[in-house]
């Protein structure tokens, strides 16, 4: 059956596994907000990052990586020109 298809008077909808877990997800929130659980926490200490990072220190975290242009580009989410 396809999502949505109907049959008869109802309508059957299959759920994605993404779906399943954020359905569960809200849940666990609203348990929480409602004090029915207590949900784990972490804190992380984050340093200020530097605004700019030279060609060369790009390039070297990028072949000490073992990665093409392409892909470590792809990974940090820019264009290949960038890196």
């Amino acid at each position: 059956m396809k999502n949505g298809e109907k049959e008869g008077e109802r309508e059957f909808y299959i759920m994605s596994k993404m779906g399943q877990d954020l359905i569960e997800a809200m849940q666990e929130l609203l348990d929480c907000s409602e004090g029915k659980i207590e949900l784990r926490t972490s804190r992380l200490n984050v340093s200020p990052v530097r605004k700019t990072i030279s060609a060369d220190e790009i390039k070297d975290t990028r072949k000490a990586l073992g990665m093409t242009q392409s892909v470590f580009a792809m990974t940090i989410g820019v264009s290949r020109k960038t890196v």
